[in-house]
């Protein structure tokens, strides 16, 4: 006899979806930033910096958000994101030049964005059977990408850039709603067996260190790069290219994504996960590339229908990765140091792009970011072929 499988769907799974749905539109609302920053009369290489800055109190907060999560639990974190992602959007309505304003508004809604990415994916990871975990936070990222299309609408519904900080306002009071659902949340108990005991930094440290999570690493920074790239270039290069609809793109990149995850869901789930790690970077490089030589909306359009297909195939299995190969009681310190490094990349990665795009053009820091995608495939195939396990699944 066939026995069923554990359901993904579930009460407390639709409403933190939800609650994921409406905090994730300061994430996803970030792609348009750069355009506000063009319009306060930023160049590539300020914008590069500012995009990245938020990785600054993201990461310094990170240590205290992975201890929080695995020592007080996952809502209480997520109540302290919230509040600190819609103050920051709302300082954005407070500014009109580029000054110390737009870094304390980066700086503050950095710091909610990272505690809430990190807490809202330990949830999940809990609330999925662990034999699915990929395909449920594959349908659960779905959440963090419907909001992508506030991008196009608001271009559409005749947002100037010189409207943007109004807007990032707004959406700064509709983050707040999420708590609403949250609320209606049980937190997760702690695993049994550890209750009561401490979480310790070298515990943590050590998890972090293990040898199976060392390939997972290594992909993350890299896709990270690549995804964090294309967030702060990619419209403003349409834009300098004349496109009548740069932000366009943003409707493929995320109908892409979305597209993607959902087939996920039919997958099985004896699948090795691993094995959909080089489309994802193979579909990168093919949007890095088509990048750096589309003229027309057409182009960018596909573009961004390729790097949402490796978005969409990539983030999901990386986090499961990290879910299944952390210890259980240390899950949400996996998942800090996942999103932890996603910052660290943000920082580190656009600004040296930027400085590309300034120094040879648009079109060359993308060629180069093409490279980068295949070159990161190179160096984890033997990496994961090394120290991956081999009967992974899920």
């Amino acid at each position: 006899m066939t026995v069923a499988p554990a359901p993904i769907f579930t009460w407390a799974f639709g409403l933190v979806t939800f609650a994921h749905l409406l905090q994730s539109l300061g994430f996803a609302s970030m792609v348009l930033l750069p355009v506000f920053l063009d319009h306060l009369g930023a160049d590539r290489t300020d914008i590069g910096i500012v995009m990245g800055v938020s990785a600054v109190s993201s990461l310094a907060t990170r240590p205290l958000v992975a201890w929080a999560l695995d020592s007080f639990g996952r809502r209480p974190t997520l109540f302290v994101g919230t509040v600190a992602l819609a103050a920051g959007m709302i300082g954005y309505g407070a500014v009109s030049q580029m000054g110390i304003g737009v870094y304390a508004a980066r700086l503050l809604s950095g710091a909610g964005t990272g505690t809430l990415f990190t807490g809202y994916f330990a949830l999940a990871a809990d609330l999925v059977p662990v034999d699915r975990r990929t395909q449920g936070l594959a349908l659960f990222g779905i959440s963090g990408l419907v909001p992508l299309m506030v991008n196009p609408l608001a271009q559409s519904a005749g947002v100037a850039p010189s409207d943007l900080g109004i807007f990032f306002a707004i959406l700064g009071f509709l983050i707040l709603l999420s708590l609403v659902p949250l609320l209606m949340v049980r937190d997760t108990p702690r695993p049994t067996g550890t209750a009561g005991a401490p979480i310790t930094v070298r515990a943590m440290v050590g998890a972090l260190q293990a040898p199976g999570v060392r390939p997972v690493w290594l992909a993350t920074a890299a896709l990270a790069a690549l995804v964090s790239t294309f967030f702060a270039f990619s419209t403003v290069t349409a834009e300098s290219r004349g496109l009548q609809y740069p932000a366009l793109l943003w409707a493929t990149y995320g109908g892409g994504a979305i597209g993607v995850r959902v087939i996920f869901a039919f997958l099985p789930s004896q699948v090795p996960p691993r094995r959909f790690i080089p489309p994802a970077f193979f579909l990168f490089a093919v949007a890095a590339g088509i990048t750096a030589v589309s003229t027309d909306d057409l182009g960018f359009a596909i573009a961004g229908l390729c790097a949402g297909l490796g978005h969409g195939v990539g983030f999901p299995v990386l986090i499961s990765q990290v879910a299944s190969r952390m210890p259980e009681h240390l899950r949400g310190s996996g998942m800090a140091g996942f999103t932890g490094l996603w910052e660290t990349m943000a920082l580190t990665a656009t600004p040296v792009f930027g400085a590309v795009a300034d120094a040879a053009g648009d079109g060359w820091m993308f060629a180069t970011a093409a490279v980068a995608a295949v070159v990161a495939l190179l160096l984890w195939w033997p990496l994961e072929t090394r120290y991956g396990p081999r009967d992974e699944v899920g």
